[in-house]
This record gives C-alpha cells, structure tokens and sequence, in this order.
C-alpha cells in the first residue's frame, strides 16, 4: 500500500540578512505514501480554481504539517488541495506540476 517514497518541502523563514530581507530555507521530509489515480471530479474541481491536478498522494493524516511543495520520482510538484475525509486518518494531496519560473522554489 505505502508504495512511494515523497519528500514533502516547506520554505521556512530564517531570520534576516544585513539589510532585512527574510533568510528563506527549504526544510525536507521523507514520508511513506500511496500513489492515486485522477479522477474526472478531481479534474473538475481543479478546473473550477484554475489547475490541473496531476499527481495525487495519501499520507498519513499526522505526517503532513502543511507543505507547500512535494518531490517525487525527481519530479517537483506545487500542492493545490490538501484534502481530509471525515472519516479520515490520511491526508490526500492533489498536486501540480512545478514548471517555469510561476512557483519558485
């Protein structure tokens, strides 16, 4: 079931350079997950807000700490919806490819 190996990313503010801008890092977690398949109200949904989901994850509801950003196979992936059944002990992510210069990472 736990089939693929993620890495889930955050930007984290580390305090501020000489003149004040903000020190961004990048903090990177490997966690256990089960790869999904798209489905036409998953299509649906996205298109209404502008995106094409394209990966879809479930983690473990504890194991994600609202991250923005996920890599995969070597493939970078911005996370648009974070979703959590009622019933739910996972957390699915439907998530979009990271291309171009749009989402800097």
């Amino acid at each position: 079931m736990w089939n693929k190996e993620i890495v889930l990313i955050k930007k984290s503010i580390n305090g501020t350079d000489d003149i004040g801008n903000p020190i961004t890092e990048l903090v990177k977690r490997k966690v256990l997950a089960t790869e999904k398949s798209i489905t036409n109200a998953m299509l649906f949904y996205g298109a209404q807000f502008g995106y094409k989901p394209v990966f879809v994850v479930q983690v473990r509801w504890f194991e994600y700490e609202h991250e923005s950003f996920l890599e995969c196979d070597g493939i970078k992936y911005v996370i648009r919806r974070a979703f959590k059944p009622e019933n739910g002990e996972f957390t699915e992510l439907q998530c979009e490819e990271l291309v171009g210069e749009k989402y800097e990472l």
